[in-house]
């Protein structure tokens, strides 16, 4: 405590996120909600930190915090409100387990996140996701081309929308899409 009050504020919220980092690396995922927890709770308007804690319900497959935590967000301003529609949406995805009828309210979700963010690379990826699971292949690849174009660079979307363009026997657009991913893969990457 008393070291804690010779810190400066900004020093102090440093060594907060350091210690947050070092729990989410260790893998002891109860220390982690925890420290996220108790930091929510000191800055309440931390979006990131909110954020954090809603991967980790995710990650946890926890989906009643996941909704608990997307509600907070939600009163956060515009800001907090897309993050809370994209985490719904994640959520009804998840909770539909291949579900057609509730593949179709994730859509909805996504439909309203759109409203709010349309060009947004990680709503785009969650549709295309979704329409993936739907049968969708048309649609899907549109939203993973779009979330491509956004600015997202993860490989696992490149190769989910490389997958689907294969399946409408795109190739030469799943081509396109195979040179740009391994023009950005470390050369190890490429050879496995």
């Amino acid at each position: 405590e008393k070291a804690n009050q010779s810190i400066s504020t900004t020093g102090r919220t440093r060594l907060k996120q350091e210690l947050l980092n070092i729990a989410d690396l260790s893998g002891d995922q109860k220390l982690f909600a925890s420290l996220l927890e108790s930091e929510i709770k000191s800055r309440p308007a931390d979006i990131r930190t909110i954020c954090r804690r809603c991967e980790l319900a995710v990650e946890q497959n926890d989906l009643a915090a996941l909704q608990n935590w997307s509600s907070t967000l939600a009163t956060q301003g515009a800001v907090g409100q897309a993050w809370s529609q994209y985490y719904e949406a994640l959520r009804l995805y998840l909770e539909a387990k291949g579900n057609p009828g509730k593949l179709q309210i994730a859509i909805a979700a996504c439909d309203r996140l759109a409203a709010i963010k349309p060009s947004w690379g990680r709503g785009l990826v969650l549709r295309g996701m979704i329409e993936q699971s739907l049968g969708n292949l048309k649609p899907a690849s549109d939203a993973y081309e779009r979330a491509i174009d956004s600015g997202i660079a993860d490989t696992a979307v490149y190769e989910r929308l490389i997958a689907v363009l294969e399946r409408q026997h795109e190739y030469a657009n799943a081509e396109k899409y195979l040179s740009r991913l391994e023009s950005w893969l470390p050369f190890s990457q490429r050879l496995t």
